[in-house]
C-alpha cells in the first residue's frame, strides 16, 4: 500500500496552516507579515477563496477597508455561494463608503442565507446611509423576528421606520427595546420625541420630566422638552426652554459688539436683532422688529443677504425706522443684540401677546405691476389659486410636513378655477403631463430668478385669490404678506402651527387644514376642494 499522502488533502491542511499563521501574525498586529503569508500560500497552493478572505480579514484589520474588498472579491469569485464571504465583501464595500455595491453584495449573502445576521444588520446601515429607509425598515423587521429580543436590532428598527414615517412601528420597536433594556436614556428620549410624534403628550411630558429630574442641564432634553411646551401653547414655560438651544453641541450664540438683552428697556438704545434658523422663521419672527421699534429702541435687523431684500419691506418709509442689512459694518456698535427667536422670552409674552397685524411684509409695487397682467391673462377671469406643496428635503423639520403633488392632483379637475404652481427645486418630479392642462400654468421656472429670496413669488402671492401649501417657507411668506393662504399640516405638525383649530394665530389671513390621520392627506385636500367650490 502506498504511504503517498493525498495531494487535495495535503492542499487543504497546508492552507489551513497558512491561514492559522496569518491569522495569529495579525492578532499581534504584525499585518505586513499576515498579508506576506497569505498571499504566499496564495502563490504556492493556488488560488483558494478560504486563502483570500483570510487575506480580506487581515487588512479589514489593519484599516485597508478598500484593499479588503479586492480580497473578499476574489473570494467571492471562486466561491460564488460562499454567504460568509458576500456577507464580509458587503462590509467591506460599506466601510470603504460603497453603499450601492455593499448593498447588491450583502443582499446576496442573504438570497444564499438567510440566516446571515451580520449581513441583514449592515444591510440595514447600508440602506439608512443610502437614504432608503423603508428599505432598511423591511430589512430589520424581519432580522427582528429572528432575533426578537436584540435590543440593538429593535432600535434600528424604531429609527428605519421613524425616518420612513411609519411612526406607529418605530413606537412599538422603541418600547420593546426599553423593556429589554431599561434605562437607556438616549433610547428614553427617542421614545419620547415618538410619543410627541404620535400626539401623546402627556407620556411624552412624563418621559420628559424623569429624564430631565436625572440630567437637569442638558440641552439636549431641555430643548426638546420646549417644543413639547410650545406645540401645546405653553409660550411662557416654551420659550424660557427654547433658550436652551443655544447651549447644544455645535451651537453657539454669534457676537458682537454689544450687550445681550436680558429684556431691559430699550427706549433710546441701539439694537441689532440677528436672524436664526429657516427662511420661514426669519419671516414669521422678523414682525419683532417692529415691536421693539414701538418700544423706542433704533433697530438694526441682520439677515442673510438672500432675504435682505424682502425682509426690507418691514420699513418701505423713507426713514427707515428699521434698518435691514446683511452685514454688519466694520467697527459698528450697538447697545443690545439678540437672536430673533429670543424675543418671546424676553419679552415675556403668551400665546394672545403675538403681535399678528394682517401683513408686515410687502410685494414690490413693480413686480406686481409685472405680474398681474401676466396672472389676468392666463387666468381668464377664473380664480387664481396657487399651488406649493414640498419644502427642503434635507431640512430635520422636512418628514411629514410636504405632500407629493399627487395627492393635490384631484383638484385640478374643479371646473372654474385656474391653478399657478410655485413650487422650485425640489418636489417636481411629478410634472408630467401637466404643462398641457389649459387650467394650469407652472410658474417655478420663472420665480425668484436672481439672488433674492421670494420676491417674485411675493407679487405673485399677492395678485391670486388664494395661495394652497403645505408647510414651509411659502406659507410664511404668505401670511407675512396678508395673502389669502390655505395651509396643509400634518396631524402632528411642528410647534408653531398648534394641534388644532383651523385658525393660525400668527397669520389672520391664514387657514390651516389639519390630518386626521397621520400619513393621509385625503382628508385636508377634500376639505381644500369643498372650500375652493364655496369660493367661486
Amino acid at each position: 500500500m502506498s504511504n503517498d499522502a493525498n495531494p487535495s488533502q495535503t492542499i487543504k491542511e497546508s492552507v489551513e496552516t497558512a491561514i492559522r499563521e496569518a491569522t495569529a501574525l495579525a492578532q499581534s498586529a504584525r499585518f505586513d507579515e499576515a498579508e506576506a503569508t497569505c498571499m504566499a500560500a496564495a502563490r504556492d497552493l493556488g488560488d483558494h477563496a478560504e486563502l483570500w478572505k483570510c487575506l480580506g480579514a487581515v487588512r479589514h484589520h489593519r484599516g485597508d477597508s478598500a484593499n479588503a474588498a479586492a480580497a473578499f472579491q476574489k473570494a467571492v469569485d471562486l466561491a460564488p455561494d460562499d454567504a460568509g464571504a458576500w456577507s464580509s465583501l458587503g462590509l467591506m464595500l460599506a466601510t470603504a463608503d460603497r453603499s450601492g455595491e455593499a448593498i447588491a453584495a450583502l443582499r446576496k449573502a442573504l438570497e444564499i442565507d438567510p440566516g446571515q445576521t451580520a449581513a441583514a444588520r449592515n444591510l440595514g446601515l447600508s440602506l439608512m446611509k443610502s437614504g432608503k429607509p423603508a428599505e432598511a425598515r423591511d430589512v430589520y423587521r424581519t432580522l427582528a423576528a429572528q432575533l426578537p429580543n436584540d435590543a440593538d436590532v429593535l432600535g434600528w428598527l424604531g429609527h428605519a421606520s421613524a425616518a420612513a414615517d411609519d411612526i406607529d412601528t418605530a413606537y412599538a420597536a422603541y418600547k420593546r427595546s426599553l423593556q429589554i433594556q431599561p434605562g437607556n436614556q438616549n433610547l428614553e428620549l427617542t421614545l419620547a420625541l415618538v410619543e410627541r410624534d404620535l400626539g401623546l403628550f402627556p407620556a411624552s411630558r412624563s418621559r420628559f420630566d424623569r429624564l430631565l429630574a436625572a440630567r437637569p442641564d442638558d440641552p439636549v432634553l431641555r430643548f426638546a422638552q420646549a417644543q413639547n411646551f410650545l406645540l401645546q401653547g405653553d409660550f411662557v414655560n416654551g420659550f424660557r426652554e427654547y433658550e436652551w438651544r443655544w447651549k447644544r453641541p455645535g451651537m453657539e450664540v454669534p457676537e458682537f459688539n454689544a450687550v445681550p438683552w436680558q429684556g431691559e428697556d430699550v427706549a433710546g438704545k441701539t439694537f441689532l436683532l440677528h436672524d436664526e434658523q429657516g427662511l420661514g422663521d426669519t419671516i414669521q419672527f422678523c414682525r419683532f422688529a417692529a415691536t421693539l421699534r414701538d418700544k423706542g429702541a433704533a433697530v438694526t435687523l441682520l439677515v442673510r443677504p438672500r432675504l435682505r431684500r424682502l425682509i426690507s419691506s418691514l420699513s418701505p418709509n423713507a426713514s427707515q425706522d428699521i434698518a435691514v442689512i446683511d452685514t454688519v459694518p466694520p467697527g459698528a456698535s450697538f447697545d443690545f443684540h439678540c437672536p430673533l427667536m429670543s424675543i418671546p422670552y424676553r419679552l415675556g409674552m403668551t400665546l394672545a401677546d403675538i403681535p399678528a397685524p394682517q401683513a408686515y411684509l410687502t410685494a414690490e409695487d413693480e413686480l406686481i405691476a409685472q405680474w398681474r397682467p401676466k396672472l389676468a391673462e392666463w387666468s381668464g377671469g377664473k380664480l387664481a389659486v396657487g399651488l406649493n406643496w414640498q419644502g427642503d428635503p434635507s431640512s430635520q423639520s422636512e418628514r411629514g410636513r410636504s405632500l407629493p403633488f399627487d395627492a393635490l392632483r384631484g383638484l385640478l379637475a374643479l371646473e372654474g378655477i385656474h391653478f399657478f404652481l410655485l413650487q422650485k427645486q425640489h418636489g417636481r418630479d411629478a410634472l408630467a403631463g401637466i404643462a398641457d392642462l389649459p387650467n394650469v400654468t407652472d410658474l417655478g421656472d420663472a420665480l425668484d430668478l436672481g439672488d433674492d429670496a421670494f420676491v417674485d413669488t411675493a407679487a405673485v402671492m399677492h395678485c391670486l385669490d388664494i395661495v394652497v401649501t403645505s408647510d414651509t417657507g411659502p406659507a410664511h411668506l404668505a401670511g407675512a404678506i396678508g395673502a389669502r393662504s390655505w395651509v396643509l399640516l400634518k396631524k402632528v405638525p411642528e410647534w408653531r402651527w398648534g394641534t388644532a383649530g383651523s385658525a393660525m394665530p400668527w397669520y389672520p389671513t391664514m387657514r390651516l387644514f389639519r390630518q386626521s390621520v397621520r400619513g393621509d392627506w385625503s382628508g385636508p385636500v377634500r376639505e381644500i376642494a369643498n372650500a375652493l367650490k364655496t369660493s367661486l
